[in-house]
This record gives structure tokens, sequence and C-alpha cells, in this order.
């Protein structure tokens, strides 16, 4: 059961990763070539952002029961 919840908070951790990178390169590309950005953009940035607030929650999650698993086998 730890293993698993450890493999799930590591992809949690790299899909965190992945939308912090998109999220920069949005915001780049949009600084770099003097955009304003668009409601679409906007939005985008947004869901991603939104995404990755929930996953971090659910990482906060298997954590407290990762804690519990081990604190009941001590």
């Amino acid at each position: 059961m730890k293993n698993l919840i450890n493999e799930r908070i590591t992809e949690l951790e790299t899909y965190v990763t992945n939308l912090r990178e998109i999220i920069v390169t949005i915001n780049k590309e949009i600084l770099e070539n003097k955009l304003v950005p668009g409601e679409q953009q906007k939005a985008q940035i947004a869901h991603y952002a939104k995404q990755g607030e929930k996953a971090l929650k659910d990482i906060e999650i298997l954590n407290d029961q990762l804690e519990k698993i081990t604190d009941n086998h001590e």
C-alpha cells in the first residue's frame, strides 16, 4: 500500500512540475512577443493553475494517509 501511495505522489509531483513548465512557457511567449494575453490564454493558465492546486491537495491527502499507515505499523 505504501508503495502505491508513493508512486501516486511521484506521479502527481511530476504532473505539477509539468503544469508549472507549461504556464511558464505560455507566460514567456507572451512576454517575449510583447503580446496581450487573450481570454483563451488567460483561461488556459487559470485551468492549469487550478489543476495544479488540485494535484497539490491530493499530494497532501496522500502524504497524510502515508503518515497514518506508517504510524500504525510502528
